[in-house]
């Protein structure tokens, strides 16, 4: 699907067609070949996109095989190989095929989008702790396309942070797994299970005191994991998550161990304290 942002570009036309362009508008480069599978997925994908960007950004394309001094001049050792073009030097690139959420996010990092007014001032309202009236700015926000992800996050934090779980998760299911914002909505979804888990638990300081007068209170030291997990302190929630499993771990038929496994994913696998009470977990499971 060929538009007007979008061209085939050889060695003859590469200078202009793409370095000197990308002083007027970033050039994505697609370094591709007839043979090459994932080409035929991605390289579409990339036309569609260059076409619903009405010029934001332009696309060229480089047949490797009849390109071959281009391909070894970028270095491109394996195809598809996406290569961004601004002011005339590569500043950002992609290797092999990638979800349409990978390529949005590599093409919003070459020319973000002008903020939306409204998500300004609910993120203003926000961070002052004025929720209600954030959520307000946010669900206008979320009525254009190009900032409906962001203002749907924001939607759905001012909604947990006055605990309406059902309110919140709704807010998240309208986002695409497509979109830029897809990402943070799954940790979001891991919030808004913890604290569906929570309700009904009472107040951080009524289980800290049950806990202290009985540390075999499983119940009452779940509830404080749960508790201090929504509030962001992983690391105690993991802490009191960890004893349960290590000296009840029937308890509730296995729930401290699935709760430590959704504070694993909400933190990400990379996280120092996924990384420190997995191995923990592991240790008092086997």
């Amino acid at each position: 699907m060929m538009s007007k942002y979008c061209r085939d570009v050889t060695e003859e036309s590469f200078a202009t067609d793409v370095v000197e362009r990308s002083f007027e508008a970033p050039v994505v480069v697609d370094f591709w070949a007839e043979w090459c599978g994932p080409c035929r997925t991605l390289g579409p994908m990339l036309e569609r996109l260059a076409a619903e960007g009405q010029g934001r950004w332009l696309l060229a394309k480089v047949d490797v095989d009849r390109n071959q001094r281009l391909a070894l001049q970028f270095r491109v050792q394996g195809i598809p190989a996406v290569k961004a073009f601004v002011n005339g030097q590569v500043r950002d690139e992609l290797t092999g095929a990638q979800p349409e959420s990978v390529v949005r996010e590599f093409l919003n990092r070459l020319s973000p989008r002008a903020e939306d007014p409204n998500l300004k001032r609910a993120a203003d309202l926000e961070r002052a702790g004025r929720t209600g009236a954030a959520l307000v700015q946010y669900e206008k926000a979320a009525e254009k396309p190009e900032s409906a992800g962001k203002a749907l996050l924001g939607a759905a934090r001012c909604c947990l942070a006055e605990r309406r779980v059902e309110q919140a998760r709704q807010y998240l299911e309208r986002i695409g797994p497509s979109d830029e914002a897809a990402g943070e909505k799954e940790r979001l979804l891991r919030i808004v299970d913890l604290v569906d888990q929570a309700r009904g638990a009472g107040s951080l300081q009524e289980n800290r005191e049950r806990v202290a007068a009985n540390a075999k209170d499983w119940q009452a030291r779940y509830n404080l994991a749960l508790l201090l997990a929504t509030s962001e302190h992983y690391q105690d929630a993991l802490r009191h998550l960890l004893v349960i499993v290590q000296q009840q771990p029937a308890f509730a038929d296995g729930a401290a161990r699935r709760a430590m496994l959704s504070v694993f994913a909400l933190l990400g696998d990379d996280d120092a304290l996924t990384r420190e009470y997995r191995s923990k977990l592991a240790s008092a499971l086997y």
